[in-house]
């Protein structure tokens, strides 16, 4: 699978499940909102949420994206929390949800979390196993 090809499951799955951890335990949620941003992922959140701290504390991340087919890929990398107005406003403007949750992108309870990616792996039920997809 091409890295275009990864991009085109993620845009028709396009809810992503965010693993995380605290060091005590892991932790599992989605993630609706988000971009590409070059060869980075941009994520909107809550800055009071807990993935904000447990980010952290533990930068190491993966999240995953499937079809219903089981295919799926999962990408991991480094997350952070960034100080990005041009990514909140791109994410703000391209997700409907969030104009329901934050009056503008300003909003000092609207954080973005960048995803350096080191890693991503396609799972086909065809091959019965992941295969690395080259990074742009």
């Amino acid at each position: 699978m091409a890295l275009e090809d990864v991009k085109a499951l993620m845009k028709e799955n396009d809810t992503g499940w965010l693993a995380t951890s605290d060091g005590k335990a892991a932790f599992l949620r989605p993630m609706g909102a988000w971009l590409w941003d070059g060869d980075d992922l941009v994520f909107a959140t809550f800055r009071s949420s807990a993935k904000v701290e447990q980010v952290a504390s533990c930068s190491k991340v993966e999240v995953g994206f499937a079809a219903p087919n089981w295919i799926h890929v999962r990408i991991g990398g480094t997350m952070r929390l960034v100080d990005d107005p041009a990514a909140a406003k791109r994410l703000y403007d391209a997700n409907p949800p969030l104009q329901q949750m934050f009056k503008t992108p300003q909003d000092p309870n609207f954080a973005v979390l960048r995803l350096k990616i080191t890693s991503i792996r396609h799972f086909d039920m065809g091959k019965l196993g992941y295969e690395d997809v080259a990074l742009g």
